[in-house]
Parts: C-alpha cells; sequence; structure tokens
C-alpha cells in the first residue's frame, strides 16, 4: 500500500487496523502521521489558501509544497485547483493526528519512509520518529525536494520504490 501526503496517514490507518492485508506500506511524506505539522508562514498559506483559493495565489501556494513548480505538468496545476476550489473541510481531516507509539509499533510488515528536505510538513524529526517506534522501517531524506516528492524527483522516487518493493 502506497499513500502520500493525506494518503499516507490513511494507508496508515489501513495498515494499523488491517495489518494482515497489507504485504508492505511505502509513506511518501505522509502529513500528521510520525509528527504534527509545525505552524508556519507556509503552512498559514496553504490553509488560507485552501479556504480561499483563487487561481491568481495558485502558483504561490503550489511553491510551498514543491522544489519546482515549473517540473508540474499544467493538467495537474489543473487538477490541484479544481480539486482545493471543490474540496469541503471535512471532520476527518480535523481529526488527522500523529500516531501513537504503540500504533507505529504495531506496524510489522516492511515500511518505507521517504520526505523531502524541504517539506512544510515532515522533516528529520519525523524520519527519527519513524526510527525509534517502526520494527522494521526503511527511512530517507530526498535532496531537492519539497511535500511533493515524485513530482520533484520522480526517477529517484519510483527507483527506491521498487528496489524496496523487491526485496
Amino acid at each position: 500500500l502506497i499513500g502520500a501526503s493525506r494518503g499516507g496517514w490513511l494507508a496508515t490507518t489501513i495498515a494499523i487496523n488491517s495489518p494482515n492485508r497489507i504485504k508492505t506500506l511505502i509513506l511518501l511524506s505522509p502529513a500528521q502521521t510520525l509528527t504534527a505539522i509545525k505552524p508556519q508562514g507556509k503552512i498559514f498559506y496553504n490553509i488560507f489558501f485552501s479556504l480561499f483559493p483563487k487561481r491568481a495565489w495558485l502558483r504561490s501556494a503550489l511553491k510551498t509544497l514543491t522544489s519546482n513548480v515549473d517540473k508540474l505538468k499544467q493538467a495537474y496545476i489543473d487538477q490541484y485547483y479544481i480539486g482545493v476550489k471543490h474540496e469541503k473541510i471535512n471532520r476527518s481531516i480535523l481529526q488527522m493526528t500523529p500516531y501513537s507509539d504503540d500504533e507505529l509499533r504495531s506496524l510489522k510488515m516492511p515500511v518505507m519512509v521517504l520526505v523531502g528536505d524541504q517539506d512544510i510538513m515532515n522533516d528529520k524529526s519525523s524520519l527519527e520518529r519513524a526510527n525509534q517506534l517502526i520494527p522494521n522501517v526503511q527511512t530517507g531524506m530526498i535532496k531537492d525536494a519539497g511535500h511533493f516528492l515524485s513530482f520533484d524527483q520522480p526517477e529517484l522516487i519510483d527507483k527506491k520504490m521498487l528496489v524496496f518493493l523487491k526485496k
């Protein structure tokens, strides 16, 4: 099971609640999974953009999530904007909190956690917590990558995931 951002939090929920159904877990910059998102200007800007999405502010919002907004394909940019514009903030987002030590220790399957060195939601402390608590974990900090790891370093991320899955 592979999850990125909020998908990483959801994938972790599934793995904790149905461990026998998940053979391998890959988390790409999982939001609110290992550590709480630290309040900072870029996070506040993204929250503001999510609440009041304007096409004119889109590029600035994306710059907080990727190391090179110019790498993003226009189709993705358009889809991202449409998704943000039409998403309704629901209770599940507000209930996303980092998992407890015991919950993370319960992940017995092989787990890979990757975060970008410019990620606004995860940092070194996320990887440290994963290394301390998840029994069979492999972690990595991806250079020149923001929260959108698979867009910032697609070839590297694909290679790392394939190597991990072949083990």
